[in-house]
């Protein structure tokens, strides 16, 4: 199936597009247990009580398997999410040569990405419909250490949830987490390329998320090409360039 025909027979699915009925999308920090990505989520960052891990140096290695290098296209759209992220700081996406840390670019039945350096080898796995900038870019942004926008400790000043409208195996990717597990860095962001839209994952149709300031759009992950400002000046507080090689 091509690109442009995948994405007229999909929904949106948390931030990503994926086929009706496929795979919800679950980004975790330990990605061994395929069931139940949500609870694993929320019971790993409670109980370790620390942030997410970085890169040492900003240096990111990196394999793309081989079920992606086939697709040219793919290919680019990696490569430009990539580029977009080290024009805008002092990250480096380098080819792993022998680092015993890296992240390997798979194509899967779904979307997900470990939140922060895990250790050994880690897997960002993208589906057809998920290898856009804007989506290949929210990824990468996990691996780099950001969790979701709207899972800030402090969202409820922001942000109005309606759980109601959500699947219930869904509810806890969408609960506040603990401040001492979420780097914030700045203030709320309804931009970042971190935040799902008004009815990502809803159940009926209706908004699961909407902003408590008026006139606030939630622009899909899929609608954008770039980094918010925000989150560009998040990146290189995380990653300062006076302390990277």
């Amino acid at each position: 199936m091509s690109l442009k025909l995948a994405y007229r027979h999909l929904f949106v699915v948390g931030v990503l597009l994926l086929p009706c009925s496929a795979f919800l999308i679950q980004d975790t920090r330990e990605i061994s247990s395929v069931e139940g990505r949500g609870r694993l989520l929320s019971r790993t960052l409670r109980s370790t009580g620390k942030v997410p891990k970085t890169w040492p140096g900003g240096v990111v290695p990196f394999v793309v398997d081989k079920t992606l290098i086939v697709y040219p296209a793919y290919r680019r759209v990696i490569q430009k999410a990539m580029n977009n992220i080290e024009k805008k700081s002092c990250v480096r996406f380098k080819y792993r040569t022998k680092e015993k840390d890296y992240i390997r670019l798979v194509l899967s039945k779904r979307c997900s990405s470990n939140i922060g350096k895990k250790g050994g080898r880690q897997i960002l796995r993208l589906h057809v419909s998920c290898v856009n900038i804007g989506i290949v870019l929210h990824e990468l942004m996990h691996a780099l250490g950001f969790n979701h926008e709207h899972t800030r400790y402090d969202r409820d000043k922001y942000l109005i949830v309606h759980k109601n409208n959500l699947p219930e195996d869904v509810h806890r990717k969408y609960e506040a987490r603990p401040s001492n597990t979420f780097q914030t860095m700045t203030g709320y962001s309804y931009n970042s390329i971190m935040h799902y839209s008004r009815k990502d994952e809803s159940l009926n149709g209706k908004d699961t998320l909407v902003p408590i300031k008026p006139g606030i759009k939630l622009i899909p992950a899929y609608k954008k090409t770039s980094l918010s400002p925000i989150d560009v000046k998040r990146i290189n507080i995380l990653y300062p360039c006076t302390n990277l090689s």
